[in-house]
């Protein structure tokens, strides 16, 4: 059950940001905190 909670949020992460170019992980948090 965790494991399909965790695949749900990694989807909805990809989904939003799988257009979006990052220069730095640091770029990448900021993006994901939002």
């Amino acid at each position: 059950k965790v494991e399909v909670g965790v695949q749900v949020v990694e989807r909805w992460i990809l989904a939003v940001l799988r257009n979006r170019q990052f220069f730095s992980l640091g770029e990448l948090n900021t993006a994901i905190a939002l």
